[in-house]
C-alpha cells in the first residue's frame, strides 16, 4: 500500500505538469495558426470605422479600443468597413473569410451588401463568444473586382478588429481551415471534457490516498 501510494503521489504532480505543458502547446499552436498565411487574399491596410457616437475614422486594418484607456472608448456598435480589391479574371472557387482575433462579444458580416452570419446578441451584446477566430463562408459569385466587406461589432468594455482579417480560398485550405473551426469552436468541449476527466481522477486519487482509520 505504501509503494502505492508513493506511485500515486508521484503520478499526480507530473499529471498537472503534462495538463498544462498540454493547454499551453495549444495555446502557442492556436496563435501560430491564425497568423495570415503566404497563400491568403489580403483586404486593404486600413479601415473605415464608425464609432457608436457616429464619428467615422479611418483606422488601420487592425485596430483595439478598452475602457482601461481614459477617453478613448464608447461601448457600442462598431461598423468596420474593408475594401478588397481581385486581380483574378473569373472566381471558380468558394471562399473563407478568417477574422482571428477579435475584441467584442458580437459580430455581423456582410461582403458586397449580402449577410455571411453573426455570431452573439448585436442588440445588447450580451454574450460571450470567446474572442475565438470567426469563420465566414463566401461564395465566388459574391467576389468582383473592387469589393467592401462590413464588419459589425458590439464591445461592452473592449472593441476591436485585434488581427488583420484575411481571405482564404477554401479547397487550397482545407485542413488549415478544418483546423481552425476544431480550435475556435470544438476546443471548448475537448478541454471542458479534459478538465472534468482531469478533477476526477484527482478527486479519486484523494479518497484512495487518505489514512485509513482502523
Amino acid at each position: 500500500m505504501r509503494k502505492l501510494n508513493v506511485s500515486l503521489h508521484s503520478s499526480i504532480p507530473l499529471a498537472l505538469l503534462g495538463a498544462a505543458l498540454t493547454l499551453a502547446l495549444i495555446y502557442f499552436a492556436t496563435r501560430v495558426l491564425y497568423f495570415r498565411p503566404s497563400n491568403a487574399l489580403r483586404f486593404e491596410q486600413y479601415s473605415t470605422v464608425v464609432f457608436p457616437d457616429d464619428t467615422e475614422r479611418t483606422l488601420a486594418a487592425a485596430w483595439y479600443r478598452n475602457a482601461v484607456i481614459k477617453n478613448s472608448f464608447t461601448p457600442g456598435l462598431y461598423t468596420c468597413r474593408y475594401r478588397f480589391l481581385s486581380d483574378r479574371a473569373q472566381h471558380s472557387d468558394d471562399y473563407t473569410i478568417v477574422i482571428p482575433y477579435i475584441g467584442a462579444t458580437a459580430i455581423s458580416l456582410t461582403f458586397n451588401g449580402v449577410s455571411l452570419g453573426s455570431q452573439g446578441d448585436m442588440r445588447t451584446g450580451n454574450s460571450n463568444i470567446w474572442n475565438s477566430v470567426k469563420l465566414f463562408d463566401l461564395p465566388a459569385e459574391l467576389v468582383g473586382k473592387v469589393n467592401t466587406m462590413e464588419i459589425k461589432i458590439f464591445g461592452l468594455y473592449e472593441a476591436g478588429i485585434i488581427t488583420e482579417p484575411y481571405i482564404l480560398v477554401r479547397n487550397e485550405n482545407s485542413f488549415r481551415l478544418g483546423l481552425m473551426h476544431f480550435l475556435g469552436e470544438g476546443l471548448i468541449w475537448f478541454l471542458s471534457g479534459s478538465m472534468l476527466i482531469i478533477g476526477t481522477v484527482i478527486f479519486f486519487t484523494g479518497l484512495i490516498l487518505l489514512p485509513r482509520i482502523d
